[in-house]
């Protein structure tokens, strides 16, 4: 990234290219300094109808006094900030930290803010500020997914007046029990409100009177378009949220569920019957021996373009339990007693137990970890035969399936599960693709979706008491296994096929989906119109300019 001031007669082309072009009507700047005076003079006087938006912004050369009182804070034209992670690099005194809240919340038309750390808004002058002193937001982000504390949203109300929001997209870990309770800032009206996401997940088990309370808070909003719940419990129960929410409903996502939850074939039914628009859906999953009846439930939502399927690998009898019973409220359901471990189908090998898995207090015996490798296991071609059932089982006339992201998880409750799944599962990301060029019409492809860090936390090693099992259930995978064997802990990779040292470009698309404003053309709230934007981005030594 360029940090450095570069003379202002190498903005003028941008500046002219800006006013001559017929229909630009966003213009991104990604530089950390200052809009230049050329630029916001072409907006105001030449296109007032082009929104600025200000993104990675805030480095420590907006500091000085004079631009930050005379550049864009002020202008008509900035309609939204991302305030990213420089902001909180920089050399400054509290007071300019004070200067730059108080310079975004005086832009006059700002409609959209996004704050990349849960962070506290600082010296909060009163509890009583006049209404009309507030900031009339139509969207609010918070995308750390670090955990996001009510006294967090609590400092921003004084800024910002909440009942106007249209969205509200807050990505990390809500504390606290009562959240949606007593004077929490999320027990409150949002009248306005079309667009949610919100995570109630937790590493421990929540009590039913946390979940109860999120379901009664959901059905106190307008009809929502967009919903997206990580940590998704079966106590907010699928059938009243779609009842009411359903009709408006384009994008549902219920990913990251609380422990041994996930949608079962009616309830998918259930949605496509309550939710005729939907268009995006994510769902937990069990993976199980007979799927075939979820595909079809899946394929039969006529409108349905992008599909999130979050398997929740756990051993078969523990899926036996109630899942509206687990809470913390009713532990005792999960215990060993009311899931028995033994299985008269086990064979002397799998009866045995395995050392380091547990369930409980209770070891798993190798057979229930034989099937949990076997579930876990998704590679590149088991991704595409699911997403080839789900495309070709969509009814005639309706929309086709664009895409398919594939991910596993083995939830941390009380057992080691999560580290078996971690170590053999992959996430996939599958589309069609055009290859009409070469003859063959559409094709399907499969990208593995890199994690953050290659085999991060330690995990994709693969335990001496797993191998015994492993050998015993892929033979034909000896020789790999030998192979990694023989290689030094610290740097052994999962068994399977190799992960690409490149990115694909789907892939990359994902990393980036969630950092996507909403005035983008790739956000949904701009879906269907055509736009012409101009993105500013730095380089290291020069600016570059895309046109889209």
């Amino acid at each position: 990234m360029c940090d450095q001031r570069l003379p202002s007669e190498l903005y003028e082309p941008v500046a002219k290219l800006i006013e001559i072009l017929p229909s630009v009507t966003d213009v991104i700047w990604t530089w950390p300094l200052s809009v230049t005076p050329c630029i916001l003079d072409v907006l105001h006087r030449k296109k007032p109808q082009c929104g600025l938006h200000l993104d990675y912004f805030f480095g420590e050369y907006v500091f000085d006094r004079d631009t930050l009182n005379v550049m864009w804070h002020s202008s008509p034209s900035l309609q939204s900030i991302r305030i990213g992670p420089d902001s909180h690099n920089f050399r400054g005194s509290f007071a300019q930290r004070e200067r730059l809240l108080r310079s975004v919340i005086g832009a006059p038309n700002l409609k959209e803010l996004r704050l990349s750390r849960n962070e506290k808004a600082p010296n909060i002058r009163s509890e009583n500020e006049h209404l009309s002193e507030k900031l009339s937001l139509e969207a609010l982000h918070f995308e750390s997914t670090s955990s996001f504390d009510d006294d967090i949203l609590y400092g921003w109300s004084h800024y910002i007046d909440l009942s106007t929001l249209q969205t509200l997209k807050i990505h990390g870990r809500l504390n606290g029990d009562d959240l949606f309770n007593g004077r929490s800032q999320l027990n409150r009206t949002f009248p306005y409100l079309r667009a949610l996401r919100l995570n109630i997940s937790s590493d421990e088990l929540r009590p039913a009177e946390f979940y109860e309370s999120v379901n009664n808070f959901l059905h106190t909003l307008p009809q929502l378009t967009e919903l997206e719940l990580d940590g998704w419990h079966s106590m907010i129960n699928i059938e009243s949220l779609v009842a009411y929410h359903g009709p408006s409903l384009g994008r549902l996502k219920l990913l990251n569920p609380a422990a041994w939850q996930f949608v079962n074939e009616k309830e998918i039914r259930l949605i496509n019957r309550a939710c005729p628009l939907l268009e995006e859906l994510g769902v937990p999953l069990n993976r199980s021996q007979n799927e075939l009846g979820l595909y079809r439930a899946l394929a039969s939502i006529r409108n349905l373009r992008s599909l999130y399927i979050h398997y929740e690998i756990l051993p078969f009898q523990v899926h036996e339990a109630s899942r509206v019973k687990m809470t913390s409220s009713n532990e005792s359901v999960s215990s060993h007693t009311n899931m028995p471990l033994d299985d008269p189908s086990f064979d002397e090998f799998q009866s045995q137990p395995c050392e380091r898995v547990n369930y409980q207090e209770h070891q798993l015996r190798n057979g229930h970890v034989e099937r949990i490798i076997v579930d876990s296991i998704i590679d590149q071609k088991l991704a595409s035969e699911i997403f080839q059932v789900i495309a070709d089982a969509k009814p005639l006339g309706s929309i086709k399936l664009n895409n398919l992201t594939i991910s596993v998880s083995g939830s941390n409750y009380g057992h080691s599960i999560s580290m078996l799944v971690d170590t053999f599962g992959k996430s996939w990301y599958v589309r069609h693709i055009n290859a009409s060029s070469r003859g063959r019409g559409l094709l399907i492809m499969a990208e593995e979706i890199q994690s953050a860090e290659e085999n991060a936390g330690g995990y994709g090693l693969i335990p001496e008491s797993i191998e015994p099992i492993f050998r015993r259930a892929f033979p034909e995978q000896q020789h790999l296994q030998r192979l990694e064997t023989r290689q030094p802990r610290k740097t052994s990779k999962k068994l399977g096929t190799k992960r690409q040292d490149e990115m694909g470009p789907s892939t990359w698309k994902h990393h980036l989906r969630a950092a996507v404003p909403a005035w983008s053309p790739r956000s949904s709230t701009s879906r269907n119109k055509r736009r012409e934007k101009i993105s500013l981005r730095s380089g290291k030594a020069s600016w570059g300019m895309l046109i889209e």
